[in-house]
């Protein structure tokens, strides 16, 4: 539940708390552009841009991507009329100005080449000055569209984040005031003129557009009042249904508690606690697994070699050396350790832990060494699930899993209306039921009381006085020695360590303890070769698209 628990925090955080990492930083305070329409149909651009840095800079970058059948050509830059180094690669322009923590104003200019479509009836400059592929905010955006000559004749209208912000003037120049625009948004401004003002301009195509044109500017007129409606329609019942899912999730949370703390009870009341070491119902490797989250490390693999000694399969014949004499085992895992560590890793039976060393310093052993390791935790994994300490609740994860599957639509829908807010709420109880349905398990009553018994082990056995400890049967002390050191707690380390401090190095080979003294030995060497073989085992953003109306984006190196 714990592990449940933290991914779910940490999904919560990573959807909650975006993380951006910029090279300069910096804000574009203004972008103000003016577009001259020419006669001949060319389009000439002057773009201020306001930069505002905080620490060193080189410069800025424009990406000015041309759309179908136009070109950009003479791009210059310049502050307070002095010339900058323009370089260009491709669509992006970086104009070089090097400083630090200043407000710098930016003139660029350029043209565009046949950015006007002129038909039989009217000319048409449709454009996009940024698009999805920018990845700077804008605080405040405003394009001016200007004839060639004054004219009351205009048709003008923006899409997406440059939509109703157009306003023509007397002199039928068109100004579109987008204020604050964030990145990655997209925009297109378009504005047509009677064709007559254009006589030097080539025809794009002999057909009449003025109809055509108008009759799209009502269809996004129309389109956006629709959706403006099912925006509303959608934002009042929005709260409703995120509440109501957020209340099935609690309820769901509370249900999965009150039936943990029934099964403890259960437990309370048919078992008592054991005096000290509980019963073997399972392998010591696969119980320090189960109690340390499912979670193996080399101390839990120098647990299952000191468990294959106390067990009679394995003899040991000195600190170093251990030998095979019974390969008969309970467990399958136990047979895979020995094959891997005896005759893998070790020859004939035979295992010195000073093996490890050698085998995993040829590069050629170490990925076979990580596959067998894993080969053996594989099998302690299967032997927890075989024992019947957890119940997989499959109903419960299909609903579980059946809501969270219910509620994407709902975010697709609340994304397209722009509802973000319950958006985001929408998809962190997506994320909580999939976690459940992916993950929710929960103990038995024998893994309850599996859980509980030893437990209850490593709280007493820390405090445990030495008569105490000397009325144990000597396998008892062997279990309780090596569940100590495949557990990995800060309190049994200590005892162990008092304990081993109270033997004589004389009399430490024929006591109990001598686990102590052979796993502190094999752990320091399993840990040094699963760092070694480990170490052996182990991909920016582009420029927007520009289709059918331009693009481009700002920024600074």
């Amino acid at each position: 539940m714990k592990r449940l628990t933290s991914l779910f925090m940490l999904m919560f955080v990573m959807i909650m708390i975006p993380i951006q990492v910029l090279a300069v930083d910096y804000s574009i305070e203004e972008m103000n552009i003016d577009a001259e329409l020419q006669e001949n149909g060319n389009v000439l651009v002057t773009e201020k841009q306001t930069y505002k840095f905080d620490g060193k800079f080189s410069g800025v970058i424009r990406t000015l991507i041309p759309k179908e059948r136009t070109d950009i050509s003479q791009v210059k830059a310049e502050e307070n009329g002095a010339a900058l180094k323009v370089e260009q690669d491709e669509n992006e322009y970086k104009i070089h100005r090097k400083g630090k923590d200043e407000t710098v104003v930016f003139e660029l200019t350029y043209l565009i080449e046949k950015g006007v479509d002129v038909y039989s009836d009217v000319a048409d400059f449709s454009w996009a000055f940024f698009d999805t592929g920018n990845e700077s905010d804008y605080e405040k955006f405003t394009a001016t569209i200007h004839p060639p000559a004054e004219t009351t004749d205009v048709i003008a209208y923006g899409t997406d984040t440059a939509f109703e912000t157009e306003k023509t003037q007397a002199n039928g120049a068109v100004q579109f005031n987008l204020g604050h625009v964030s990145s990655g948004k997209k925009g297109n401004v378009r504005v047509a003129y009677d064709a007559s003002l254009f006589p030097a301009a080539e025809i794009t195509e002999d057909t009449f557009m003025r109809e055509t044109i108008e009759t799209e500017k009502q269809e996004l007129i129309d389109q956006h009042k629709v959706f403006e409606k099912n925006k509303n329609r959608l934002s009042s019942f929005a709260p409703y249904l995120i509440g109501l899912l957020a209340v099935l999730f609690v309820s769901m949370l509370f249900y999965i508690w009150q039936k943990r703390e029934a099964i403890i009870k259960e437990v309370n009341r048919k078992f008592t606690t054991p005096y000290f070491v509980p019963e073997e119902v399972m392998s010591l490797p696969a119980i320090i697994t189960y109690m340390n989250h499912h979670l193996i490390n080399p101390e839990t693999l120098s647990a299952a070699l000191m468990d294959l000694v106390r067990k009679g399969y394995v003899e040991e014949q000195d600190e170093n050396t251990f030998k095979v004499i019974n390969r008969k085992t309970d467990h399958a895992h136990e047979t895979v350790l020995i094959n891997w560590l005896f005759d893998e890793v070790g020859k004939e039976g035979i295992f010195k832990v000073d093996d490890l060393k050698t085998y995993t310093a040829l590069e050629k052993n170490q990925d076979t060494y990580q596959k067998s390791y894993a080969a053996w935790q594989k099998s302690v994994q299967e032997e927890i699930s075989q024992s019947g300490l957890l119940s997989k609740n499959k109903k419960a994860r299909f609903v579980f899993g059946l809501i969270g599957l219910l509620i994407i639509p709902l975010i697709i829908y609340l994304a397209i209306y722009e509802l973000f807010m319950y958006m985001t709420l929408a998809i962190v109880l997506v994320i909580g039921f999939l976690l459940f349905a992916l993950f929710y398990k929960t103990r038995t009553v024998l893994g309850t009381k599996v859980k509980r018994d030893w437990q209850s082990f490593q709280d007493k056995y820390p405090e445990m006085a030495e008569s105490e400890w000397q009325k144990l049967e000597t396998d008892d002390q062997k279990r309780a020695f090596i569940y100590g050191t495949g557990i990995k707690d800060k309190k049994i380390d200590k005892k162990n360590k008092r304990l081993m401090e109270s033997i004589s190095t004389e009399s430490y080979m024929t006591s109990p303890a001598n686990m102590l003294f052979l796993a502190a030995i094999v752990s320091s060497n399993l840990t040094q070769a699963e760092t070694t073989t480990a170490a052996s085992s182990s991909t920016s953003p582009g420029a927007g698209t520009g289709v059918g109306g331009g693009g481009g984006g700002s920024g600074a190196f």
